[in-house]
């Protein structure tokens, strides 16, 4: 952070006004000039605030000296780190979504280099494609952006310019201000929502579904049953429901109380006092304007920690804040909550600096935690990650890995240079996809169930979909050069490395040889075998869990 960005952002501040602007200038000239303005106005802000508390002197990363402290006062006494082959297959898995193979496996764990984690964190991070489409399912889901459900044209999908956003990791608060300023060729489709058939109750129309959207997502708000009532589960009212709702609607909102027309108007005002007016009067575009720097200005530091709460979420399967979606309750461990929002602004809001942050602390290092937290306050909360299920996303990407088979199917619409069509992409996803927790977006998804349910057990037993990829997977492999291995205990050990990143033990191989057949019959004859082995090797916990 230069001086001199510091002092422009300054002057600009003066000009400005720096929460809200007035009616914005239509011209694209006038968008690219405030559009330059804005890091410059967002480092300024920064600079201006108190500083973060600090973490305890010592050696290590910041974020092991803040948890070194907060262990050391309840008396834990932390495990050692994951050997390098758990490690491996964590941070892939979290990074760019796919297993390694057994070659990035073997040589990561034999390189003697000390820096070494640092470094396969680094290139996963650098792995622009891995890296994008991978987390386009977490961001699909936060903000319900699909195509499968595009019903009589009442939803607009933002996949293209969303691809396009992690591929080039646009920093997040430019990312949202786009969402929220979307302007002629933005991507409005976010604001649009789901515009639903028929007759609609007024909690649900486009802005008001826009303004529990965004309070939800990137201010961990929840203001829908505030849409209909003063709540019931929380402080937020009918009023600021719909004053917040009137920032994208192009003139104020009449409220109404339970489906009923009060009569009473709200005109746009922000949930939090201090960021900001808007003209009496603004037109749409001011509107957005004004709301997009409201919500992700630095003096609003709910937006920081609520973004990088659901980073470290994400990772480590709890936030440091629970539920994710709701900030009024008290952190697991703030300080260090505080510290990462404002680390997290001063490096521009750059999410792979916080998520690196993150991969190499001691904590996300350390062993899966069986624990089960009485409650939200409990010690195991900050001891390790949770074990986490792969995503429905991961899971099937994976049975791809292994087996090399990657199903042709009906594409979203966005330009991806893959050959191979992973599991995000599928417009519709297959029974088996939606079993495992890829959600159908209608609603707001800020995190998969993680329980085992009975549908899943029934596509896993005996769905067509999965045995569509098991067939595809065994017909593949017999026509490789696997299909006509003489040693075919080699082949058994070749899809272990492949699937769970082992050799087999003596018991799994005698289990799986069998299943293989002999290289001397056709591969009709061995296909069902083959299909076998590979379900059991997919059913394994080992396979379907991140530990």
């Amino acid at each position: 952070m230069t001086d001199r960005c510091s002092t422009l952002g300054v002057l600009v501040l003066a000009a400005c006004g720096c929460a809200v602007m007035g009616t914005a200038r239509s011209s694209a000239a006038a968008r690219d000039e405030y559009w330059t303005g804005w890091r410059a106005r967002q480092r300024a802000e920064t600079a201006s605030l108190p500083k973060p508390p600090v973490p305890v002197p010592g050696k290590g990363a910041a974020i092991d000296r803040f948890l070194a402290a907060y262990w050391a006062k309840h008396n834990f006494e932390p495990m050692n780190v994951v050997d390098d082959s758990a490690f491996a297959r964590r941070v892939y898995l979290d990074v760019i979504g796919l297993l390694p193979t057994a070659e990035q496996l073997e040589q990561f764990r034999h390189d003697r280099n000390p820096d070494k984690r640092g470094k396969l964190v680094d290139s996963l991070l650098a792995d622009k494609q891995g890296y994008a489409e991978h987390w386009m399912s977490f961001w699909n889901d936060l903000l319900r952006n699909d195509e499968q459900t595009n019903i009589d044209g009442l939803r607009k999908p933002i996949t293209s310019w969303l691809y396009v956003s992690l591929l080039e990791n646009k920093p997040v608060d430019l990312f949202v201000a786009e969402l929220l300023n979307p302007g002629k060729d933005g991507p409005d489709g976010y604001l649009k929502g789901v515009n639903w058939r028929g007759r609609v109750n007024a909690s649900q129309t486009p802005p008001v579904q826009a303004a529990q959207n965004v309070s939800q997502v990137f201010l961990a708000s929840a203001l829908k049953c505030a849409s209909c009532h003063d709540s019931f589960v929380n402080q937020w009212k009918l009023a600021q429901a719909y004053g917040l709702a009137s920032f994208f609607s192009p003139q104020d909102l009449e409220m109404h109380r339970c489906d009923k027309p009060t009569g009473r108007i709200a005109a746009p005002k922000f949930l939090f006092p201090g960021l900001g007016e808007v003209p009496a009067g603004a037109d749409l575009s001011a509107r957005h304007r004004a709301v997009a720097e409201m919500v992700t200005r630095p003096k609003n530091p709910r937006f920081a920690k609520t973004m990088v709460n659901r980073l470290w979420k994400r990772l480590l399967g709890r936030g440091l804040f629970e539920p994710v979606d709701d900030f009024d309750s008290k952190p697991a461990h703030s300080d260090l909550l505080e510290w990462l929002a404002f680390d997290f602004m001063e490096h521009d809001y750059d999410a792979k600096h916080t998520l690196r942050l993150i991969l190499l602390s001691r904590v996300y290092q350390s062993p899966v935690s069986h624990l089960k937290p009485a409650s939200a306050k409990e010690l195991p909360l900050l001891i390790g990650p949770v074990e986490r299920r792969l995503t429905s996303e991961q899971y099937l990407d994976a049975i791809s890995q292994v087996t090399g088979y990657w199903p042709k199917t009906d594409t979203m619409a966005v330009r991806v240079a893959n050959p191979h069509i992973r599991a995000w992409r599928q417009r519709k996803p297959d029974a088996l996809a939606s079993a495992l927790g890829r959600p159908n977006r209608e609603q707001v998804c800020t995190e998969r169930n993680q329980d085992s349910t009975v549908l899943q057990a029934l596509e896993l037993v005996n769905g067509s979909a999965l045995n569509q990829r098991l067939q595809g997977g065994a017909k593949h492999l017999l026509a490789s050069e696997w299909g006509s291995e003489q040693q075919t205990a080699k082949v058994v050990e070749a899809l272990y490395c492949r699937a769970l990143g082992r050799l087999p033990g003596r018991a799994e191989i005698d289990l799986v040889q069998p299943l293989l057949g002999s290289p001397q019959e056709k591969a009709e004859s061995r296909q069902e075998g083959w299909e076998d082995a590979l379900w059991g090797m997919f059913m394994n916990p080992e396979f379907q869990f991140i530990r």
